[in-house]
């Protein structure tokens, strides 16, 4: 009886390990510095709609902290592998924007002619023709952006 107790411990303490993923390291890209941080996002999957309106994070004091996409030129961080840049520039494709707003986009390309990934929570609807058609989401909308 106490050695299924204490498998059974040491089973429940091994799956808390697991479940609780840590948070990304990240770094946060200003005009005057870098910032080396640790960005408060799930690791598993990353809500790249709310990031694109700015992210908390952990400064080097463990404080909590949040930046804005007009407070920072950059934010960048590793996920599955492959590192995820979100970029800063003015909002100028969603239909709420008032054209001096910013928000991150995440660069796909890095190039004279940049290409990003804008992000959006609309949906349209699908007529198939069945009486069952449904709305769908929309996927990630691509946009490319000259840089000089």
């Amino acid at each position: 009886m106490k050695k299924q107790y204490i498998l059974y411990i040491l089973l429940s303490f091994f799956s808390l390990s697991l479940s609780a993923a840590p948070n990304p390291k990240g770094m946060i890209i200003r005009n005057i510095d870098t910032l080396h941080v640790t960005l408060i996002i799930p690791v598993t999957d990353p809500n790249y709609i709310t990031m694109q309106d700015g992210i908390r994070y952990l400064d080097s004091l463990n404080n909590e902290c949040r930046i804005n996409p007009g407070d920072a030129n950059e934010f960048r961080f590793e996920h599955k592998g492959q590192l995820i840049r979100m970029v800063s520039l003015i909002d100028t494709f969603s239909a709420a924007s008032d054209g001096k707003t910013k928000i991150f986009l995440n660069l796909l390309i890095d190039r004279p002619l940049k290409l990003f990934k804008y992000y959006t929570n609309s949906s349209t609807t699908i007529y198939s023709g069945s009486p069952g058609s449904r709305p769908m989401t929309q996927l990630p909308k691509q946009v490319l952006v000259s840089c000089k």
